[in-house]
């Protein structure tokens, strides 16, 4: 956690497994959060 690197003006947000539906984040990174869950490497995402 302590390597990550984030865009300025942006942070770093740690919460567990059972935060997460309640956590405002983009539709790609509920996408990318939500197959790491499933233990998918790939998602298909809607333009």
């Amino acid at each position: 956690i302590d390597q990550l690197r984030v865009a300025p003006g942006h942070k770093t947000v740690l919460v567990s497994r059972q935060e997460l539906p309640d956590i405002a984040v983009s539709p790609w990174h509920a996408a990318a959060l939500g197959a790491w869950l499933a233990g998918q490497t790939d998602v298909d995402l809607d333009a």
